[in-house]
């Protein structure tokens, strides 16, 4: 875009570069220090095989020893041969408890209620005057905005890039705390509520999921541990997955590598889909729910996703026609606010 792929392509390439440079100098530092322990093992295992025949020579060593204390000088680098690996490991552990570290000392995003709260009561969200941004000083992402979501229907929020569509959605999950207005979750003020609680009747697909590396039964049971065989099928099947799981070299147990590195965009997306609809939330909220499928593809998923969520609140971020369609009411978040928006 605008002449910028050239630019990028040559900042990936030095990245790239830089980061062969690098594992080149580990590899060569783990060699070479392998390389000095079997030395210093075979150079040992000598003098002490040497040694010992001498003394056998002088008469003050029983003749099966000198084979003996050889062995012993060879097994006892065995620990040590390990130590260059160990070391090379020990650095790359050493930055990943590092940015552990960094998470868990990082402040709670959002404050936590003093007592347990009350319970929302059924599954309508009403939005007044609604303030939030990420952070002291910061713009603000959204500046009073009003919107409802009626229990039972499907309300699609469009708006411009930055608009402030999944900032609303990062609220209502409990991800961001609100700084002005009020949110109401079932009649109950969402700040006042635990955030574990509001995530249970709260749910669906955001920006911050993640496949884990792990195998497909294990992804889609994140949200639902107690789920049955059964329900994981029909959850696959309304995404148009279920066929995809089943022709994998070990099915089910597949493992999906790192966010899915082994999927496609669309089985990534439809993957995380069938996990939003495991959950059964009352209020479900999807966030670009048809991001890399193709136009058929998209409308054919959404409808089935729709089907199962009938009955819940849905909230859906999307520009895709289908989605506008599909849904009961249209909203569009500008700068003054939410406006509703014909279809």
């Amino acid at each position: 875009m605008l002449g910028a792929a050239d630019a990028a392509v040559r900042r990936a390439e030095r990245a790239e570069r830089e980061a062969a440079r690098l594992e080149l100098r580990a590899d060569r530092t783990a060699g070479a220090a392998s390389a000095a322990v079997l030395l210093l093992q075979g150079l040992t295992a000598v003098a002490v095989a040497a040694l010992a025949l001498r003394a056998r020579r002088d008469g003050g060593l029983d003749p099966v020893l000198p084979a003996v204390l050889a062995v012993t000088a060879l097994a006892s680098f065995e620990p040590a041969a390990a130590l260059p690996a160990a070391s090379r490991r020990f650095g790359e552990l050493s930055e990943g408890a590092a940015r552990l570290a960094a998470v868990l000392d990082a402040p709670a995003p959002v404050a936590e209620p003093p007592g347990p709260g009350p319970e929302p009561l059924g599954s309508g969200v009403e939005v007044r005057g609604l303030r939030a941004r990420y952070g002291p000083g910061r713009p603000w992402a959204l500046d009073g905005l009003d919107l409802r979501l009626e229990p039972g229907t499907t309300t699609a929020l469009a708006g411009a890039s930055g608009s402030g569509k999944s900032t609303l959605v990062d609220v209502l999950l409990r991800f961001l705390d609100y700084e002005g207005g009020s949110v109401r979750l079932g009649g109950a003020e969402l700040r006042a509520v635990p955030g574990d609680r509001v995530r249970r009747t709260v749910a669906g697909l955001t920006r911050h999921d993640r496949v884990l590396h792990s195998s497909v039964r294990d992804n889609l049971l994140l949200a639902r541990p107690e789920a049955t065989e059964e329900e994981l099928c029909r959850a696959a099947a309304r995404v148009r997955l279920l066929a995809w799981i089943e022709a994998l070299p070990q099915g089910w147990d597949t493992v999906l590598g790192e966010d899915g590195a082994a999927m496609s965009g669309g089985q990534r997306l439809r993957l995380l889909l069938a996990r939003a609809l495991l959950a059964d939330p009352r209020v479900l909220v999807l966030d670009e729910p048809t991001e890399g499928l193709d136009a058929a593809t998209a409308e054919a998923v959404l409808g089935d996703v729709l089907s199962a969520a009938r009955g819940r609140t849905v909230l859906v971020v999307s520009h895709h026609p289908a989605v506008l369609a599909a849904a009961d009411e249209v909203a569009v978040i500008t700068e003054g606010g939410v406006r509703p928006a014909e279809v």
